[in-house]
């Protein structure tokens, strides 16, 4: 539109805001280029953007920066930048988790037997669901009482149309009382859109030790099949089962909705009587409902009541309990009423890491926590965030004890979809179990208006003990010889309050030769004593000698340690007796041989010489008697 002819021409999109969470380029050169452009002329570049999933739908504005010389060898550049507008439309329902059904194996337990329950969830909605995490609530030490793991898990995102299934293990308390014993599941994930928390009732009957009455329970509940939309009618059914050994009377059956809103209406009748249910029987059960036109969007819980009539001590006694099914309704008319005006912007734990990642008893540790607004248009100010920690220790109290600072946080602004992180050091008290404590993380904050909110999330914090391997005094069996063998022996004590896991002792030296270096002793129990006697060194040379003892173990972690202890000693020559050993003492003397003794024998020799005399005078004088009785007879 200009009257001059540009040059040199480079266009580039600039994403950013919103924008870089709602387009995707797809082109790998951004910046594209036109060399000239005269007045009124046109040049089509074209850029392949993705749309990401998670849109909703409306107009978005992109700016393209525009770059150019007035002529072809100007260095001086002009910029510009145009705004283009795109509309999105997007049918992509959100992600929506709808519990399928609960189960708990065995049905019916007895006061200090355990329990699986089992959650199976499926994404009915259009997106996939992140930042999954589902809680168990209700566990007391006279109640039910978790056995793996921890209460809280973080799972992975679900697809759409994909199911999930998880379960935890329970155990019911020695003193739990019988009857139909409630617990509360949360769940919580992003759906594309936003946050999305939700809670489920789960029922487990628990019988008294040795008792056979009658007991009623309601399983193999049918929930409504994907998303059921306004005005729309929809069923579902259930079994009622008597678990226990006795009949059951005037059993009535209703359902309604369960938070005694009017959008969930009965279209067949909501009660139903049965004079009674025999022992160890079941009774299958349909019901037809309807939404209103006025439900908004959501997870509405429908309420399933059991009342019922016992016979104890020859008198009736009354008995009722609850069971919920969920069913999600879709209303888009009424979504789009209430967008913008009824959001109430909610922070939650984005992220959060332990340093180190297993957290000993008696040592600190850095909790790196990260809060997110998950609202798209308000930010949230004036936050205040208080680290709570209900569980205590028998001798010493709160489990986590912050490190010269405050157990509470101060934000002055979250903006909207924005992050802050922040960072606490927590000394753990030594006499802490190894398990996994849960904090509790409070949000009170205010909105946009001002009005004040409060909000709660969890933090799973997995702690052990540390483990002690401690050493005696380590002992030779024999004197220090070069050549000669050398017993060792050592005393080993695991003064800890864990086990330690596939213990290892082995003997290096590389002044000694070492004959059987290794034992393996297996699971080493606290509290337990262990020797180690099983190898003997021989000294290679006279003088100072080194050695060392490895012992390698895991920790109940998983983690493998290492803990190595040294030793020396001062090795002798072997004795050799000296040659003229009459200057010995006699225990002193090596013992010779017979052919030594005789040959090294000085008597002896003595003895020989002068025999040798004796025998040479005897011979000379018999030759001169022999000499002179000739000389005569001449």
């Amino acid at each position: 539109y200009g009257n001059t002819t540009a040059h040199n021409l480079q266009i580039t999109p600039i994403l950013e805001g919103d924008n870089l969470k709602n387009f995707e380029l797809m082109d790998s050169v951004m910046t594209k280029t036109i060399d000239r452009l005269s007045v009124k002329g046109s040049s089509t570049l074209s850029y392949k953007v993705k749309v990401l999933e998670t849109v909703k739908a409306g107009t978005y504005p992109i700016t393209f920066r525009v770059q150019y010389a007035e002529n072809a060898y100007s260095n001086k550049v002009e910029t510009k930048d145009e705004v283009i507008y795109v509309r999105v439309r997007n049918d992509n329902a959100p992600a929506r988790l709808q519990l399928l059904d609960i189960l708990s194996t065995p049905q019916v337990i007895k006061p200090g037997e355990k329990v699986e329950v089992g959650l199976n969830l499926e994404n009915i909605g259009g997106l996939t669901a992140k930042q999954l995490k589902v809680a168990i609530e209700g566990l007391k030490p006279d109640g039910f009482i978790l056995q793996d793991n921890s209460p809280i898990r973080y799972l992975k995102d679900l697809e759409k149309g994909k199911k999930l299934y998880m379960t935890y293990v329970l155990k019911a308390s020695d003193q739990m009382v019988g009857g139909t014993q409630e617990l509360t599941v949360k769940i919580s994930y992003h759906n594309g859109m936003e946050a999305i928390e939700e809670e489920h009732k789960v029922f487990i009957p628990v019988l008294k030790q040795n008792q056979y009455q009658a007991l009623l329970n309601v399983e193999n509940m049918s929930a409504p099949k994907g998303i059921v939309r306004a005005g729309q009618d929809f069923s579902f059914g259930f079994d009622v089962r008597n678990l226990g050994s006795k009949e059951a009377h005037n059993v009535k059956v209703s359902v309604a909705q369960g938070d005694g809103g009017k959008e969930i209406l009965p279209k067949s009748a909501s009660v139903r009587m049965l004079p009674k249910m025999q022992g160890a029987s079941k009774q299958s059960l349909n019901f037809v409902m309807t939404t209103s036109s006025q439900a908004a969007s959501q997870n509405y819980p429908i309420e399933i009541t059991v009342e019922y009539e016992e016979e104890v001590g020859g008198e009736r006694q009354q008995r009722s309990f609850k069971q919920y099914i969920g069913v999600y309704v879709n209303n888009p008319k009424k979504d789009e009423e209430e967008d913008g005006h009824k959001t109430v912007p909610k922070i939650i734990i984005d992220e959060y890491s332990l340093d180190p990642g297993i957290v000993k008893a008696g040592q600190n540790f850095n909790l790196t926590t990260t809060f997110l607004n998950t609202n798209a248009e308000k930010a949230v100010k004036n936050i205040k965030i208080s680290l709570i920690v209900t569980e205590t220790s028998e001798k010493t109290g709160t489990v986590f004890t912050p490190v010269q600072s405050s157990n509470t946080f101060y934000i002055d602004q979250i903006a909207p979809k924005q992050r802050e992180t922040k960072e606490i050091t927590l000394y753990t008290i030594p006499d802490a179990k190894a398990k996994t404590y849960t904090i509790t993380v409070k949000f009170e904050y205010e909105d946009d208006k001002g009005e004040a909110l409060v909000a709660e999330d969890l933090i799973g914090i997995p702690v052990v003990q540390p483990s002690r391997l401690e050493l005696g005094e380590i002992q030779f069996q024999g004197e220090p010889t070069v050549g000669e063998p050398l017993g060792l022996y050592l005393e080993l004590y695991n003064t800890g309050k864990v086990t330690l896991n596939n213990l290892m002792v082995r003997l290096e030296s590389d002044d000694f030769e070492v004959k059987d270096p290794n034992l393996f002793i297996g699971n080493f129990q606290e509290g337990a004593t262990e020797y180690y006697d099983r190898a003997m060194i021989i000294p290679r040379q006279a003088g100072q000698g080194r050695g060392k003892l490895i012992f390698t173990y895991e920790d109940p972690t998983g983690e493998q340690l290492v803990k190595e202890e040294e030793f020396t000693i001062e090795a002798m020559e072997m004795f050799v007796p000296p040659m003229d050993d009459m200057d010995l003492p006699p225990q002193e003397m090596e013992k010779p041989s017979l052919m030594k003794r005789i040959f090294t024998n000085k008597y002896l020799w003595m003895g020989l010489i002068l025999a040798g005399f004796i025998t040479a005078g005897l011979i000379v004088r018999k030759r001169r008697k022999v000499q002179k009785g000739l000389d005569l007879d001449e």
